[in-house]
């Protein structure tokens, strides 16, 4: 099925860690504008360790099945932010809620990165 619909899974599973349901999530397009609307740098406001901006992922900031739940589209770039691998799972997925205390600073931190990125022509592609 993915085949079909052109996707190359080889190319969303550095970005997914292979979870069919994120899969098709933002394209390889919109993943890329949301890192270079971050500056390819972990956004993570909170106390860790980055050393590996090679492994860098596109971050929901509020659950992805909760906001479906309200009717939401998820894959909006307001609702995104680029973390390092050392925060994503590890502190965002520890449990099914730990990432909800975040979600206003990581919010705070999108709007600015934004406001920035489009005073400087940025632009989020849109799905076809």
């Amino acid at each position: 099925m993915l085949k079909e619909l052109g996707i190359n899974i080889n190319e969303l599973l550095p970005y997914t860690l292979g979870v069919l349901p994120i899969i098709l999530a933002f394209s390889p397009q919109q993943i890329q504008a949301i890192l270079d609307r971050d500056g390819q740098k972990c956004q993570f406001p909170g106390k860790h360790v980055c050393n590996d901006p090679g492994h860098l992922k596109v971050h929901h900031i509020i659950s992805q099945e909760e906001l479906r739940d309200q009717g939401i589209n998820p894959d909006q770039a307001d609702l995104a932010v680029t973390v390092c691998k050392n925060t994503h799972w590890p502190i965002l997925h520890q449990t099914k809620e730990s990432w909800r205390e975040w979600v206003e600073p990581l919010r705070a931190i999108i709007q600015r990165n934004t406001e920035n990125a489009v005073a400087r022509g940025w632009v989020f592609p849109r799905l076809k």
